[in-house]
């Protein structure tokens, strides 16, 4: 083992407990609420109230045009300053977020057999939402670029706190219908907006700005970007329409919790890329493939062992939480869990994928693995329902990450043989990082503290 190898190996471990710590305690918060949430509402309730959800989340998705990935790619190779990046992500927000969120309310015309029993007032509490996403989404990232990677998981926590005590709250009182859980996921968006923001407060310029150069970089890097993410996004969540148009909004409420435990094991998987991050910020092409690497094969053994607990436990936890009539979701649930492995490894090779400057390689996959996707859950929701959907998506999933970890071992000058091969410094290294995030989660150590 060479000695290069263990030293990057061990710092992908650096600052990935604390970030996990954060991801931990906003997950407990936002599980909480949704369990109290899918309780109250039940299976056909629970898909009603996360069908404008799922749209708003979609529109955000779309509207962001790429720039958060555009973001890292002129902060890390064309060294774009961290204030214009961030006046333009205002500028994007407003302007996109208004256009899309003046566009939901229409959805019940545009695709009846979709959102023709959805009430406009659900998809207006929704569209609010979108700007104030959008806004966060693009800054968050922005703050992990220079290193501040805690803002982003603090503003989960704060946003996470608030849902937790406003459904208790209409819980408690009975008035926990689909309205009033919008309303609840409606002020969580404002108060994580709130947090992430906070820092711009201090200089005006920060908050919106036209850049018309800027703006042209932007969009000659963002636009093929924008169709690569978006492909992503719809890969991850087309099959939830699919469901829903097909199956109807029980078994897509009891998918949806499928969906939203699997991912759960991306709280470790999504630390440790954004650990990384800016280490992968300020080296050669070849240098942060290289740390992408070693960092996918720390996620995978942290990955396969999380899910082998998670699938242990899936049937008894969706039985004592979300109570008997969530049993359809424990085998879709289990099916996703190898996916979802796979997604974190693809996690971490985001970056340097990002800057070599190929963007149309980047949408070429994602249109492949979304292609494939679709075509099988096209055979399989029919036959086998959410478990088929589940299925297609762990195959895609796979099919997706095989492709980056391919173009990351070229990136880094290896053969893929070599790029994925297990030795002692991952061993250990994953086996830290877990050890670190154990005892970070139960306040066991205290980090050196970083700037939010």
């Amino acid at each position: 083992m060479s000695v290069a190898r263990a030293r990057s190996s061990s710092s992908v471990t650096t600052g990935t407990a604390h970030v996990l710590a954060l991801s931990i305690a906003q997950y407990l918060f936002g599980f909480v609420s949704s369990a109290i949430v899918t309780r109250a509402l039940g299976p056909a309730g629970r898909g009603a109230y996360y069908l404008p959800i799922l749209a708003a989340t979609t529109a955000i998705a779309v509207g962001k045009i790429g720039v958060d990935q555009a973001n890292v790619f002129l902060y890390g190779t064309s060294g774009i300053s961290q204030q214009r990046l961030a006046a333009q992500n205002g500028m994007i927000a407003i302007g996109s977020g208004l256009l899309l969120g003046a566009m939901l309310p229409l959805l019940p015309t545009i695709a009846p057999d979709t959102f023709g029993g959805t009430p406009v007032i659900w998809l207006l509490i929704a569209a609010i939402t979108i700007p104030l996403g959008l806004h966060s989404q693009l800054t968050g990232p922005l703050w992990a670029l220079v290193g501040r990677v805690r803002r982003q998981y603090a503003a989960g926590v704060a946003a996470g706190v608030v849902q937790l005590i406003l459904a208790c709250v209409l819980f408690v009182t009975g008035r926990l219908t689909v309205t009033f859980a919008l309303i609840v996921s409606l002020v969580g968006s404002l108060v994580m907006w709130a947090v992430i923001t906070a820092p711009l407060a201090s200089e005006r310029r920060a908050w919106f700005a036209w850049d018309t150069a800027l703006l042209k970089t932007t969009l000659r890097s963002a636009l093929v970007l924008h169709l690569g993410m978006t492909l992503f996004f719809l890969h991850l969540r087309a099959d939830m329409f699919m469901v829903d148009a097909w199956l109807g909004a029980a078994p897509l409420g009891q998918y949806s919790i499928a969906v939203t435990l699997a991912e759960t094991l991306m709280l470790a998987t999504d630390a440790v890329a954004v650990a990384v991050l800016p280490g992968q910020m300020t080296n050669t092409l070849a240098d942060a493939a290289l740390r992408a690497l070693r960092a996918a094969r720390v996620n995978a053994l942290l990955g396969t062992a999380l899910a082998c607990v998670a699938a242990v436990v899936s049937g008894p936890a969706i039985r004592l939480v979300y109570g008997p009539a969530y049993n359809p979701a424990v085998w879709p649930m289990i099916v996703l869990l190898p996916g979802v492995v796979f997604m974190g490894m693809q996690r971490v090779c985001g970056a340097p994928a990002l800057r070599a400057g190929k963007p149309e390689r980047i949408a070429a996959i994602y249109g492949t693995t979304l292609g494939l996707n679709i075509v099988l859950n096209v055979l399989w929701i029919p036959r086998f329902g959410i478990s088929g959907a589940s299925l297609a998506s762990s195959v895609s999933y796979a099919l997706g990450s095989l492709l980056f970890l391919l173009w990351t071992a070229r990136m880094a000058r290896l053969p893929l043989s070599q790029a994925i091969r297990f030795d002692a410094a991952d061993r250990e290294a994953a086996t830290n990082a877990a050890r670190s995030m154990l005892a970070l989660a139960r306040g066991l150590i205290s980090p050196a503290r970083e700037p939010l």
